[in-house]
């Protein structure tokens, strides 16, 4: 199951000082090592909200804590107007001779709570991180006025290693997020790969061209794919892209099998 993730606030601050007073008060030391000054300072403030904790808060530092699908989940509400759906691996369930169908319908979670005008320059400071921010040169030539590109490079601080790689993205049709552990920087680790993926999903070359022909899903489906009989699923958008698959000898013949 998926955690819950924490957003950290006054009264969370106090519970969490409350829960863990007795351990850090019995393990801390003033001029002890790094663990044991921590714990030292914790015991005697670690219920204060400082200045410095909201502002660690906003960017996604300190006690914040947050996963892959969730943050891509928070990028597509806003890339869809303010929707937040429950994440879901597929569209529907099928049996093996693709005719018993239970549909995956989706649910609505919650709506984020901001007003429209709010959105609007959330939405364009994101896609100006992508033009002309941190992001910017990984979207060089990208087709930003036939598929505006909106983004946001992260890189998170972990004591005593390299920096976790954050890089959350979307456009009107799909939302990717990725991250490294101790990849560096957003965009320098995990931006390249992210641009490939558009790139192939929306058939852009590397002179920043649209050739549809070469774009493996320019959109999500609209329907379900076609059950073969032999239990193949036959999907019409992926096999235009795809030709099918033929053994160059027969498995009849095969020299790595029992003749």
């Amino acid at each position: 199951n998926e955690v819950s993730g924490r957003v950290p606030d006054r009264k969370w601050k106090q519970d969490y000082w409350k829960a863990n007073k007795a351990a850090w008060c019995k393990s801390g030391k003033k001029d002890g090592d790094y663990a044991e000054r921590i714990a030292y300072e914790n015991c005697l403030e670690g219920n204060q909200m400082r200045a410095g904790d909201s502002v660690n808060y906003s960017i996604g530092q300190g006690d914040t804590l947050v996963t892959p699908i969730q943050m891509a989940s928070i990028y597509a509400a806003i890339s869809n107007g303010g929707t937040l759906h429950e994440p879901s691996i597929g569209k529907a369930v099928v049996s093996a001779d693709g005719k018993h169908v239970e549909e995956i319908k989706p649910k609505v979670n919650a709506k984020l709570p901001i007003d429209a005008k709010l959105h609007k320059e959330i939405d364009g400071a994101l896609a100006g991180v992508a033009t002309q921010g941190t992001a910017a040169w990984r979207f060089q030539g990208w087709p930003q006025k036939d598929i505006p590109m909106h983004a946001k490079t992260g890189t998170a601080e972990v004591y005593g290693k390299q920096t976790t790689s954050w890089f959350a993205t979307y456009t009107k049709d799909y939302a990717i997020v990725m991250t490294i552990s101790q990849g560096g920087t957003g965009s320098g680790a995990s931006g390249p790969a992210v641009r490939k993926i558009y790139d192939a999903l929306y058939g852009v070359d590397s002179s920043g061209q649209i050739n549809k022909k070469k774009a493996l899903l320019p959109e999500p489906e609209k329907t379900l794919p076609k059950i073969e009989k032999d239990g193949s699923i036959d999907s019409p958008t992926l096999k235009k892209k795809f030709a099918p698959y033929k053994l160059e000898t027969p498995p009849s013949t095969s020299p790595l099998l029992p003749q």
